[in-house]
């Protein structure tokens, strides 16, 4: 094939359109060998056999389809393809000359020419040089890469906020200390909603009683509500205002009056009678509360004040329990309590007697500070 230039013509290779070297005769872009297809042979069967290139690897720039039937075939007509409408085309490049191909053979003829003219124009160089320098580049790549994975910065383990260590749970000895300073400040402030049961057996005779309580509590004032039924003591309903030794209180629809409230309204607070740590045990981990830890304390302590010396006088044999179980966190603030008692022994003319009683409190607002003033 030639083909027109600005100098003149020159001749190039009818498959990949690469210049020709003059006497070779094999085309250096694609093998294909210019003798037999001047001998007659088309472009497909020109490009024979794969060539080895120089370092020993087989090279074909193109596919190469097979080869169309010749129209010097021996094959019979009814089995070529249909007949000629009577328009030919001419036959591809490198066929015999005066040899016509039909329309579908010409067309193909082009489309596969055009494919080994792209494939050609992208191929790996034949020079030693330029193949060691195009590997030389694809390993700087690659190595260029591997350094960038390498060096490429950590990323954060978790896109949330970072998570910050709880602080490891007080010792139980800290626990109590914190609980004891909390409750024996002079100053606290607090309150307390208090409910009580009662049971007195005495002269074969069951009698239960109550006692329901809603207090603000300053250190040794108090403001509230008490309400007291209980088996031999004086019944109370009404609201209680104490100030140091003063004293108010005031049944409802009355007015107010001086008067000591009963020794039970002394009961709405009752860690008044911790004296030190050693009434205090520490029992074991609470359920906890808003995420914080909370701490269960144990006390069997008489708690209950003189309230009771009255009636443990008139016993012979007399016995006291009491045991309160406190929830409080590690802040030293109770949340709630409860608080058993048990008094027995044997009552002159009447046999055993035993009372006992059982108070739930819970405790809020700890800390708040708020005035207690005398009732207007």
């Amino acid at each position: 094939m030639t083909e027109e230039g600005g100098s003149g013509t020159r001749l190039v290779c009818p498959a990949c359109g690469r210049a020709r070297e003059a006497g070779g005769r094999f085309c250096p872009g694609c093998g294909l060998d210019y003798w037999r297809l001047a001998a007659g042979s088309t472009v497909e069967s020109a490009l024979g056999p794969v060539r080895k290139g120089r370092f020993g690897r087989g090279r074909r720039p193109a596919f190469a389809p097979t080869p169309l039937a010749s129209a010097s075939s021996s094959t019979p007509g009814s089995a070529r393809a249909p007949a000629s409408t009577g328009t030919t085309a001419p036959a591809g490049p490198g066929a015999p000359a005066g040899a016509a191909a039909s329309p579908g053979q010409a067309g193909r003829g082009t489309l596969q020419d055009r494919v080994r003219v792209a494939v050609g124009s992208v191929r790996i160089p034949q020079s030693p040089r330029s193949r060691w320098l195009l590997g030389g580049l694809a390993a700087a790549i690659g190595l260029l890469i591997v350094v960038a994975l390498v060096m490429r910065p950590a990323g954060p383990a978790a896109t949330g906020p970072t998570a910050k260590p709880s602080p490891s749970p007080l010792a139980p000895d800290d626990v109590i200390a914190a609980f004891f300073k909390s409750v024996r400040d002079p100053a606290a402030a607090f309150e307390v909603k208090a409910n009580g049961t009662f049971t007195q057996v005495a002269r074969g005779k069951r009698v239960r009683g109550s006692m329901t309580a809603d207090m603000r509590v300053v250190g040794d004032s108090l403001s509230g509500t008490l309400r007291l039924v209980q088996p031999g003591i004086a019944s109370f309903n009404g609201s209680i205002v104490r100030i140091a030794e003063r004293a108010w209180t005031r049944a409802p629809g009355a007015a107010w009056r001086r008067q000591t409230p009963p020794a039970a309204a002394d009961a709405v607070n009752p860690f008044a009678w911790i004296a030190t740590v050693d009434d205090l045990t520490y029992v074991r981990a609470g359920p906890g509360q808003a995420g914080q830890r909370t701490h269960i304390l144990e006390s069997t302590k008489w708690l209950s004040g003189t309230q009771y010396d009255e009636l443990v006088l008139q016993l012979s044999d007399a016995q006291r329990d009491s045991r309160m179980e406190v929830e409080t966190t590690e802040a030293g603030v109770p949340l709630r309590a409860t608080h058993h008692f048990t008094i027995r022994g044997t009552l002159s003319g009447a046999g055993t007697f035993e009372l006992k009683g059982s108070t739930q409190f819970t405790f809020s607002h700890w800390g708040e500070a708020f005035t207690i003033g005398p009732p207007v």
